[in-house]
């Protein structure tokens, strides 16, 4: 894999879905749901993807759902990533738009580089057809 900057002002952009979640009719609000130990071990494998490519993360910003921030928290621990500068973003979470998710990204300041989104489909898949021309796939979760 390839990572290329086109500027000196481009900003690298991952999304990671969250991985999978506990069915919905578990007895927990979708908000609620969690990750299962597939998610886990496929957040782990991003992870530790993204650590051998030896990027330094400026920023994780997450959506507040519990599978979202679960999955930020792992990955957070395998990039080395202070927990506790995980950012909290409602709008990943709460609109299906990506309006919202795209101006968030633009108004990021200048220092931070390399930034993760930690959240849902199906504005991932929106947001990655929005930075890409024609994206190879859908976003697998915990991808």
């Amino acid at each position: 894999m390839a990572l290329v900057r086109a500027s000196r002002n481009a900003r690298l952009l991952l999304l990671v879905r969250h991985g999978k979640a506990a069915p919905k009719n578990v007895g927990l609000t979708d908000f609620e749901r969690v990750l299962t130990e597939e998610g886990q071990a496929d957040c782990d494998r991003v992870a530790r993807d993204v650590r051998m490519l030896g990027l330094k993360l400026d920023l994780i910003l997450s959506s507040p759902a519990d599978r979202a921030l679960e999955t930020a928290h792992l990955f957070a621990g395998r990039v080395n990533y202070p927990y506790s500068q995980i950012g909290i973003v409602d709008s990943l979470y709460t609109s299906p738009a990506i309006r919202p998710q795209v101006a968030l990204i633009r108004t990021l300041k200048k220092s931070v580089r390399t930034v993760a989104l930690c959240g849902h489909n199906p504005s991932f898949d929106q947001l990655a057809s929005y930075f890409i021309c024609n994206p190879a796939r859908s976003l697998a979760k915990g991808g």
